[in-house]
């Protein structure tokens, strides 16, 4: 990982805030806590360490470790969130 960026407790504090205060918070409460205790509120693996800078603005917002937000958004943009389901909403 050439670009590598380590998640440190100011990243998790964070996104604690940040989840709490939102909907997927509200609809999840755990994950606010699991965030700040360094686990992805998704997959619950730790999360130490992310790909790059694009990948902690992502988790910044949403604390998703790594192997989940490849899952998401796949390595190279190529994952089914970057994919256009329905034309008439990428047109």
């Amino acid at each position: 990982m050439l670009n590598a960026v380590v998640v440190n407790d100011e990243h998790r504090h964070s996104v604690a805030n940040r989840l709490q205060n939102s909907p997927a918070g509200k609809l999840d409460p755990a994950a606010p806590l699991l965030t700040l205790r360094g686990y992805c509120p998704s997959c619950s693996e730790a999360v130490h360490v992310l790909r790059d800078e694009l990948s902690l603005r992502e988790f910044l917002i949403s604390g998703l470790c790594q192997h989940c937000q490849d899952s998401v958004f796949g390595e190279d943009g190529d994952g089914p969130m970057e994919q256009p389901q329905d034309p008439a909403y990428f047109e």
